[in-house]
């Protein structure tokens, strides 16, 4: 479109605003702007500027019938203030020789050795970790990567002014402050006016905000994708079927692989599809650290005598270095049928610390370890100890040696907490024990995070002789 065109294209996008447009206009603007993709761009440049401009008149409601016509397109126009055409004139102006939010001057480049911030992890509530490229501890600056949240909530604060809030079991991966994909699970979406154009994309759909409150639920497994605008606006494009239509509150759009269609809704109630939310509870095995061969034990840099309880297994990186723990688990898997299964959770259960002050310490993350060679499996519980435990760096009171020990997932405990379950979900733990060959897993967990005083609290869990609450568990969810 050339500089005449696009001031033709605002004057009719200004009858359509003013509701003056006949329904014959209203259908000509709409072929346009679908099928004319400079067109489209253009609406949406106009729309993002209104937003700061006039954002109370955005948010008006359209009554009469022709605007109600209109409405549909709305996903990539909103509302504007009636204005004369030298007004649409300079706002047009703006856009053509504006640059656009995130781009970068012509000639200009980015250092590469410095990663750029994205987001923040700003709350968290009993959140537990799986699979994760970026650090979990909240308040810590994000760059590109991926999180996987097995249990409870997380905020996360992009620097556009996005938040987003995930809600477990669910992954994201972080693209830029204005970008991330849905991986599996739901995730929420707050979107101020400075971060309008914030995009949540799902595996199938491009989900753009338009300044709006909205979810995105993916079901891996399923194939599945669903988007629920709870107030505002949300533009989706389906790659499959190339269909793009906006979503207005109460409104849904679902999609699953099979159909590779998009099927439109409204809803009063946020819920998901009925055959997720009416799935039977997959069949279950569970074996933990008293079957069989099985064996814990817990291991300290100094006074073991004096400072192990037998019936718990304890971890605490200590501040200065002295009275630090880790502990080794064992499971024995030679009962387990065929490795017939298709996921693994480990489940921990915390209890009642006797050692340390809680107030101590902060929110405190764990790591969980597996060995990489099977030779070094034939521990015994009763001569462990922190000088000859395999793969245990005794200069640390956290790390083991990455030659000998890799980490296959993490959890989190919040300040305070000192009884409730723990549970580890990693595709890393369940491939781990699909190429076992002796029968045997060791698992060792240690606290990554310090404590603020070098009395603070010892994290304890129950072991297999505890009698209020059971000894740590691999939960096999078996194949159909």
């Amino acid at each position: 479109m050339n500089e005449s065109e696009q001031f033709e294209f605002s004057l009719r996008y200004e009858k359509l605003i003013n509701e003056t447009a006949s329904e014959q206009e209203i259908s000509a603007i709409e072929q346009e702007i679908m099928n004319d993709p400079e067109a489209l761009k253009l609406y949406q440049d106009l729309s993002l500027h209104h937003r700061y401009l006039n954002t109370s008149k955005a948010r008006d409601a359209v009554e009469t019938t022709q605007a109600r016509k209109a409405s549909k397109l709305r996903a990539v126009i909103t509302s504007i203030t009636a204005y004369s055409a030298v007004a649409a004139a300079v706002v047009l102006g703006m856009i053509l020789f504006s640059q656009p939010k995130n781009s970068e001057p012509a000639g200009s480049t980015i250092d590469q050795t410095t990663p750029l911030n994205y987001a923040t992890i700003t709350a968290t509530s009993l959140a537990q970790w799986g699979q994760c490229s970026l650090p979990t501890q909240v308040n810590k600056e994000l760059t590109s990567g991926s999180l996987e949240l097995l249990h409870g909530t997380a905020t996360l604060s992009f620097r556009s002014g996005a938040v987003v809030t995930l809600e477990a079991p669910a992954e994201i991966e972080i693209i830029s402050e204005m970008k991330a994909n849905v991986r599996h699970g739901r995730v929420v979406a707050d979107i101020p006016e400075s971060a309008i154009g914030f995009r949540l994309d799902t595996p199938d759909m491009e989900v753009k905000d338009l300044g709006t409150v909205f979810t995105v639920s993916v079901d891996r497994d399923q194939g599945k994708s669903q988007v629920d605008v709870i107030d505002g606006e949300v533009e989706i494009f389906h790659q499959a079927s190339k269909d793009r239509k906006l979503l207005f509150k109460k409104q849904r759009a679902t999609t699953d692989k099979v159909s590779n269609i998009v099927n439109y809704s409204n809803f009063s109630e946020i819920a998901l599809s009925n055959e997720v939310a009416d799935q039977e509870e997959p069949r279950q095995l569970v074996i933990s650290t008293a079957d069989g061969d099985g064996a814990h034990a817990s291991i300290i840099n100094t006074n073991a005598d004096t400072h192990l309880h037998p019936n718990l297994l304890q971890a605490k990186h200590s501040k200065n270095d002295r009275y630090s723990r880790k502990f080794y688990l064992k499971f024995d898997l030679t009962k387990l049928p065929k490795k017939d299964f298709h996921k693994v959770d480990l489940k921990l259960s915390q209890v009642r610390s006797p050692y340390g002050i809680a107030s101590f310490v902060p929110d405190c993350e764990f790591h969980v370890y597996a060995l990489n060679d099977e030779s070094m499996e034939l521990w015994d519980s009763a001569s462990i100890n922190w000088e000859n435990a395999p793969a245990n760096n005794i200069n640390s009171g956290s790390l083991m040696r990455k030659q000998q020990a890799k980490v296959i997932g993490t959890f989190s405990i919040p300040r305070g907490q000192q009884e409730g379950i723990c549970y580890l979900e990693s595709a890393a733990l369940t491939e781990l024990i699909k190429s076992d060959t002796n029968g045997t897993l060791t698992l060792i967990v240690t606290r990554k995070t310090e404590e603020y005083h070098s009395e603070g609290l010892v994290h304890t869990f129950a072991g297999n002789t505890t009698h209020t609450a059971a000894p740590p568990q691999l939960i096999f969810s078996l194949k159909e």
